[in-house]
Parts: structure tokens; sequence; C-alpha cells
């Protein structure tokens, strides 16, 4: 829990949304080296097993934790999306735009056939 906690002050990140590969700096002193990401998504499969202590979980939400990577890439495209109309002042991407790293032309593609 102390890794978790450590992650959103030393990444900048508002929420605890940690990739599966993700191992703590090893500078960060006694939570360095740690397989955050996988104790992570360890968390979200008790979670959705039911199987989860509520004061974890509370913890865990106060710390910003998502609980569905569905939902956080979603999430995640509606910033891009944004990001993207403030720069072009529309919505209107071609196939092949990336924004940020993200594909924004096959998310909007598909957003629209979908």
């Amino acid at each position: 829990m102390e890794a978790a906690g450590q992650w959103p002050r030393e990444t900048g990140n508002t929420v605890l949304r940690v990739p599966y590969t993700a191992v703590t700096p090893e500078d960060w002193g006694g939570v360095g080296g740690y397989p955050l990401g996988q104790w992570i998504a360890e968390q979200r499969r008790s979670y959705a097993a039911g199987t989860l202590e509520a004061g974890q979980v509370s913890e865990l939400e106060q710390l910003g934790v998502v609980w569905s990577g569905q939902e956080a890439a979603r999430a995640d495209g509606v910033t891009v999306a944004r990001a993207h109309a403030a720069v072009h002042e529309r919505f209107l991407p071609p196939t092949t735009a990336m924004c940020e790293g993200h594909p924004i032309g096959v998310r909007a593609k598909n957003a629209r056939n979908g």
C-alpha cells in the first residue's frame, strides 16, 4: 500500500493507474523494486471477485485506483480527443492521426462506426 501511495506523488498522476509491468524505482527506499503493477492487478481481481476487504477498497479508492482497465482506456481516449480538438478547433481527425502517442484517428473512426 505504501508503494501505491507513493506512485501518484512520484509520477504526477492524479489516479492510481499502474501498468502491469511497472516496478517501483530502486530509489524509492523501502518500496524500491516492488512489482506494483502486478500487485494492483491482483487487487483488481480481488475487487472483482468481491474478496477485497472494505478497508483496502477504501484506501485504494482514496489513492484514485482505476478498477477497470476498459474504463480507464475510455477516459484516456476522451482526454486525448479533447486535447486534439483544442489544438485543431474541431474533432475530425484522419484515421492516421496520432495525439500524445494515442491513435486518435483510429479511435474516432471506431466510435463513428460503433
